[in-house]
């Protein structure tokens, strides 16, 4: 291994919990029948998820390989704000599978239940 990918890696071990939970996301809802509209929603950010995770590794190792530094950071702005717009986007996907189809099903503190 080349001592850039294992720099690379060094710096971004602490990121490995989240690409961790972001794959068990995945299978969750790839392999639970009873999600309904929210399935599609939950396999889409949690794969865009790891597709930031991804993108982040690749930010780092073109940060670590050299170059002009005015390009590299040029590059790293350019990169943290894709990420960042990318991680929003999965986020807001998962946040949308958590709360599609409550409906009635959730407990209303406000609501009086006579029947």
């Amino acid at each position: 291994m080349s001592s850039t990918l294992f720099d690379v890696a060094k710096t971004q071990v602490w990121q490995a919990p989240f690409l961790l939970l972001y794959i068990v996301g995945l299978f969750m809802s790839l392999y639970r029948p009873g999600l309904g509209r929210g399935r599609s929603f939950a396999v889409n950010g949690f794969g865009i998820l790891i597709v930031s995770v991804l993108l982040q590794v690749a930010q780092m190792y073109q940060a670590l390989s050299g170059g002009d530094y005015r390009v590299i950071g040029a590059r790293v702005v350019f990169f943290t704000l894709i990420i960042t717009i990318v991680k929003l986007a999965g986020f807001a996907l998962v946040m949308t599978a958590l709360f599609i189809d409550r409906g009635d099903k959730t407990a209303n503190p406000h609501r009086l239940d006579l029947g």
